[in-house]
Parts: structure tokens; sequence; C-alpha cells
């Protein structure tokens, strides 16, 4: 290493720090929903891309049988199931890890004073659900439906109980809470 390139390091080291560092720190509740809400509009923009990929792999023409062609046997209907599994669970995945990036973003805006436990909570809610979502997509991606929609119910359950301690500070665009899922068959 030359004389300079302890330098180049910390001159490195600390543009990363600057580049990563959370907005400033909010003196009130409004600004910390203003700062929340607005990394979750961006969130939200990205996730937003998942609706056509599931609108196509939902479409008619999508599963049409070929015209002429001779009915499916059962290890072509198998196949197509683990297919359309897969493809399903993959944009979930995708989903689910964006999900988990806004939360880590949101967890680095400081909380107003006095707000510092409920935020708390909240992001515990929103990690929670992240891990529970993707076990439940890895139960999914294992034909395993009930233990998915289990997992899936614990997500939401996690969700809305850390939701709940943010419920009156107005934050308008993040999921604080969701609708339980439906029972299994």
């Amino acid at each position: 290493m030359t004389k300079r390139g302890p330098a180049i390091v910390v001159v490195a080291l600390a543009a990363m720090i600057l580049a990563a560092a959370p907005a400033h720190a909010a003196s009130s509740r409004a600004e910390y929903v203003a700062q929340v809400d607005q990394i979750c509009s961006q969130s939200s923009r990205d996730s937003g891309r998942l609706g056509p990929k599931l609108k196509i792999l939902f479409s008619p023409n999508a599963s049409a049988p070929v015209p002429g062609a001779q009915h499916a046997t059962r290890q072509q209907i198998h196949r197509s199931l683990n297919r359309l599994v897969n493809r399903i669970a993959r944009i979930l995945a995708t989903f689910n890890r964006t999900f988990s990036a806004t939360t880590e973003q949101i967890a680095l805006v400081p909380a107003a004073p006095g707000d510092e436990d409920a935020v708390a909570q909240w992001i515990s809610g929103l990690r929670q659900y992240v891990i529970h979502t993707a076990e439940s997509l890895r139960a999914l991606r294992h034909h395993k439906p009930g233990a998915a929609l289990f997992l899936q119910g614990l997500a939401i359950d996690a969700l809305n109980s850390g939701g709940a301690a943010v419920q009156g500070f107005g934050i308008g665009i993040c999921t604080t809470s969701l609708p339980p899922p439906p029972k299994p068959a």
C-alpha cells in the first residue's frame, strides 16, 4: 500500500457511512410519519411491478390447452402445477425481499421523542412478518398449503400486533394491518 492507501480507505469508509446515514432525527411525530411515508412510497412503486407479472400468470391464455392436443396426462398436470406454484412463490419472494428492504430502511429512521417503544414494536412486527412470510413461501414450494396458510396467518398476526402500536400515528402509505388469511379447506 502506498502512503495514500490508508487515506483513501478512510475517505471511502466515511463516504459509505454518510451515504447510509438515516434521515435526520424527527423532532415530532408528524416529521417521523413524513419520513416513513416517503420511504414507503418508493417501495410501493417498486412492488407495483408485481401486478402485471401475476396478471400474466393467471390470464386465461396462460393455461389454455393447445387446440388439437390430446388431454394432458397426470404427469403433465403435476408438472404444470409445480411450475405455477414455483412461479407464484418466486414472485411473492421478490415482494417479500422488497418489503424486508423497506422495513430495514424504516428502522434507520429515528423515532420522535416519546414514540420509541411504539416504533420499536412496529418494526419488530414488520420483521416478524418478513420471517413468517419467507417460511410460508418455503412451505408453499413444498406443496404444503395448510402449513403455508398457517405461517401466513402468523405473519399477519405479527404485522397487525406491531401495527397496532402505531395505529394512531397517521402513517398513510405503509401497511400497518392486514385482514386475516382464509381458513384452509
